[in-house]
């Protein structure tokens, strides 16, 4: 199970990403969702990698420390909703962990 969840999530966070470099849904409505999207399934594959590696489970919020630095620095903000598409995607990822 762990397995076809993680390269489910990585197959679509390869795509969000192909989509936003691309700008391949640029100024249509679902360009809101790939861009936050992005958050959520590198949020997953994050959780994934630091119960693989064995490594402390404090490091689980580095996907939100991660964006909240990234939009500080490219636009002096903070963008929300990477933040709570980032926290979901954790809550996504330790209950797929636990669950296995």
């Amino acid at each position: 199970m762990k397995r076809i969840v993680i390269q489910v999530t990585t197959l679509l966070w390869g795509i969000s990403e192909v989509l936003q470099v691309t700008e391949a849904l640029h100024n249509t409505p679902a360009e809101f969702w790939i861009f936050h999207v992005s958050s959520f399934f590198g949020a997953i594959v994050f959780c994934y990698l630091t119960e693989h590696f064995r490594l402390p489970k404090l490091l689980y919020i580095t996907p939100i420390m991660i964006e909240l630095a990234l939009s500080w620095y490219t636009c002096n903000c903070i963008d929300y909703w990477d933040i709570i598409f980032s926290a979901f995607g954790i809550l996504v990822g330790v209950v797929c962990i636990e669950y296995d």
